[in-house]
């Protein structure tokens, strides 16, 4: 799979082969485009995003903008990190060739009579041509200003060669071991082993220097802390006593490293027509450690499994513009998107799938997995998982509770009236308006800022060819395709297109042709097509159902129901016939339900006008109270008027606490 982020030179090539290259990013965060003739375009993210979704511009893999970059480079310092003096000299460079960066090319004559007009702050010296084409080149290739500063050389240790290996051998027989011995102890025995080796060597220039204590405890200083507490005091010691230290390192990137969890939500929804309990739903969330922000999310009432995993990175990944469209009135921004570098995970056999691995693999994302009952190793999300809770689930009408004590005979089921799309909005309102907008402490700033300034040193990489993401998150299973075409789940799928492929394929067996078998991907969200393998050209044939009157706009689990519900109705001698009649009178059922809610709404509002009183709920048919559609987003209170914190870690006191916490949020 390619890669892509959008950065000079990047290629792409309309629905009229015309080709595009990215020549730069406007001040006003436009990206602008040339042609081969010269003509400029200037698109927004959002419309590149938009054309990029739907195929219209497809990335060329000849930019160079198809290079993975590499998440492991040197992270810059601000200029803040700089000395007072060297601050005041990046100033004063930038200020030489501020006026000189909007032309590209100027003559040794032209930048000479520039020179003069900037003497300097010390010495009263004009920077030299020479110089200040430096100080250009530094900058434009990285649109910093701490490339001006004085590249100074990083000072060389006074130890190498074979008084290294004296020191190496006195960290292992004094420092590591379960002696416990201090660092004076193995500064003596580094001078032991040198005055022993020493001994008996004439010449002067071949002995081994002894070096100066300072020096030894350089070195003894880069020893990795978890590996010297293992050697000295074991592996349990050692897990608890750097286990602040390890969660606490943060990335200085974002998507650097993504946490990913389920958790069961505190609430009882209800179906949005019918006004039904449905029950608790799962959330699927994805955090960035960086910056706090939420990047991905799937919500559903499925058991956690391979695909809710797989839903939640492809909503991590792709740009937010479709979702943001679907809640016109959330103003807020959803910047997050990109192919994440490291992925966080418990040890759930979900998590250990293989179609997450090929996926990962594909995406090119590392996945790391927490050891067991070290919950702390994605504390992040954890504690996010406490704070949806705490600072919106708990506030709203059907909600459970974190356990019964604090329910104490609050009536979820009787007071549950948020439906699942009207419980979807006000999620995405929080998240967006409040949770990225709130102030972090840990951060010292809300996590959409936090966001915003890593960008620029942040890699935002994208799948060249969008529909590719649609592949790699689908059920992959493997069918014979006969002249019918391929039979899955009750649903039968063919073309004219796959029959040309199966000619190719089928095997000759005993004098009898075979039906080949092919790999078909098959996706959660529809059933009105699958995709084929084609193994002859390693590409995917799109096959289309042969029922579009049944299949048209249904995705898999309604599938599923209608199915079992004709087999119900007409037996297992059912007809296509049959099937299509059962869905549309589900539909009309669906539809008179509402209906009937309806009424009930006007009439429960005409009695609030009136000033009566509501019948008791228990008089009144579960299918006849109020739906989703009553409880709007206004009508949530406020809340979380305290600022937002990961919290510190669990000490050793509080591991039970912490583990039994986890179980219960889920379920388990």
């Amino acid at each position: 799979m390619y890669f892509f982020r959008p950065v000079r030179g990047l290629k792409c090539r309309d629905e009229q082969n015309r080709l595009w290259q990215l020549d730069r990013s406007v001040f006003s965060n436009r990206l602008q485009f040339n042609d081969e003739d010269g003509v400029v375009q200037s698109l927004s993210y959002n419309d590149f995003h938009k054309r990029w979704l739907a195929g219209r511009w497809k990335v060329d893999p000849s930019g160079p903008a198809l290079e993975l970059p590499g998440f492991y480079e040197v992270n810059r310092p601000t200029l803040a990190d700089y000395p007072p003096a060297q601050q005041a000299k990046i100033e004063y460079r930038f200020k030489v060739i501020e006026d000189l960066l909007p032309r590209e090319a100027w003559t040794y004559k032209e930048l000479a009579a520039h020179c003069k007009k900037f003497p300097g702050p010390t010495n009263q010296k004009a920077p030299s041509v020479r110089s200040v084409r430096r100080w250009l080149a530094a900058y434009r290739q990285r649109r910093d200003v701490t490339a001006l500063a004085d590249q100074s050389q990083a000072r060389r240790s006074s130890i190498d060669g074979a008084l290294l290996g004296i020191l190496e051998e006195a960290i292992e027989t004094t420092l590591l071991t379960r002696n416990r011995k201090k660092k004076i102890d193995a500064y003596d025995e580094v001078v032991a082993l040198i005055e022993n080796k020493n001994r008996g060597v004439g010449d002067e220039s071949l002995r081994v220097r002894i070096p100066s204590r300072a020096a030894v405890y350089r070195v003894l200083r880069e020893i990795d802390n978890y590996a010297a507490d293992k050697r000295r005091l074991g592996s349990a010691e050692a897990n608890n006593r750097n286990r602040t230290a390890l969660a606490t390192l943060r990335p200085k990137r974002n998507l650097e490293r993504v946490e990913l969890d389920h958790m069961l939500l505190d609430i009882i929804l209800v179906d949005d027509r019918t006004g039904l309990a449905l029950g608790r739903p799962w959330l699927t969330v994805a955090i960035d450690c960086n910056s706090r922000l939420i990047v991905g999310l799937h919500l559903s009432f499925d058991s956690p499994c391979a695909n809710s995993v797989l839903q939640c990175i492809k909503s991590g990944i792709l740009p937010k513009d479709q979702v943001l469209a679907r809640f016109p009135d959330i103003s807020a921004p959803w910047p997050a998107y990109g192919i994440w570098h490291k992925l966080v995970l418990d040890n759930g056999k979900e998590m250990h799938s293989d179609r997450l691995r090929r996926a990962a693999l594909e995406l090119g994302i590392c996945l790391a997995y927490c050891p067991s009952r070290k919950p702390w190793y994605k504390g992040h999300v954890e504690r996010f998982n406490r704070t949806v809770n705490d600072g919106l689930i708990h506030s709203l009408p059907g909600t459970t509770f974190s356990n019964p004590i604090h329910r104490a005979g609050y009536p979820s089921k009787a007071m549950a009236c948020l439906g699942f799309r009207t419980f979807e909005k006000i999620l995405y309102r929080w998240i967006l308006e409040e949770y990225h907008r709130r102030p972090h402490r840990s951060l010292r700033c809300s996590p959409l800022q936090r966001w915003t300034h890593c960008e620029e040193i942040s890699a935002h990489i994208l799948p060249a060819v969008p529909a590719e993401l649609d592949l790699l998150m689908a059920n992959v299973k493997s069918k014979p395709v006969f002249h019918y075409g391929i039979d899955l789940e009750s649903i039968r799928y063919n073309s004219a297109a796959l029959q040309d492929v199966a000619r190719r394929l089928k095997p000759f067996v005993d004098g009898k042709v075979k039906a080949p078998k092919m790999d078909v991907r098959f996706h959660d969200h529809t059933v009105d097509y699958v995709d084929v393998l084609d193994p002859t050209t390693s590409t995917y044939v799109r096959v289309a159902s042969v029922d579009p009157e049944y299949t048209t706009d249904l995705d898999r689990v309604s599938h599923r129901a209608l199915q079992r519900r004709t087999i119900c109705d007409k037996g297992t001698s059912w007809t296509y016939a049959d099937r299509r009649d059962v869905r549309r009178k589900t539909e009309k059922d669906v539809e008179e339900n509402e209906a009937h809610t309806r009424h009930q709404r006007r009439m429960a509002k005409k009695r609030a006008e009136k000033g009566t009183s509501r019948p008791d709920s228990r008089d009144t048919p579960e299918a006849a109270r109020p739906a989703a559609d009553t409880a709007t987003v206004d009508s949530v209170p406020e809340y979380m008027r305290e600022t937002y914190d990961d919290g510190e870690l669990p000490n050793l006191d509080e591991e039970a606490d912490a583990t039994r916490d986890a179980s219960v949020q889920h379920g388990r």
